[in-house]
């Protein structure tokens, strides 16, 4: 079901450019990457319709994420609490998805936070 997911993602969001960092978890610089970052966060609820941070999202994704390990629950409330207010809400949708994987990465690092291993990536097209 996981690969199913991601190769969907990777249709619907057209993943090209900057792919290769994301999949090293790096936060693009291109326009073209923050946007194909954006439709991700978007489609997987990380993001609002409005091109907004889902604090909520991740609260609720914590649990299932992390099975149980309430100590890590715990760090990912405050990781989404200190991104939600920390992250500016006049941003185009592609600059606010690159500043919100930037923050998660910097408050994950601060908190000792250790994230689930990337999906694998989609089968080849062709």
């Amino acid at each position: 079901m996981r690969l199913e997911r991601a190769f969907t993602l990777h249709i619907e969001c057209r993943l090209v450019g900057d792919i290769e960092l994301l999949n090293q978890r790096k936060t693009p610089s291109t326009t073209d990457g923050k946007c194909v970052l954006a439709c991700l966060m978007k489609k997987v609820g990380l993001m609002n319709e409005n091109g907004q941070f889902s604090a909520d999202y991740l609260k609720t994704m914590a649990p299932h994420v992390h099975m149980g390990n309430q100590q890590q629950i715990s760090m990912v409330q405050t990781l989404a609490d200190g991104c939600s207010a920390e992250i500016p809400k006049a941003l185009d949708e592609c600059e606010t998805a690159a500043k919100i994987d930037e923050c998660i990465a910097r408050k994950g690092k601060e908190l000792g936070l250790v994230s689930p291993p990337p999906p694998p990536p989609p089968p080849p097209m062709g």
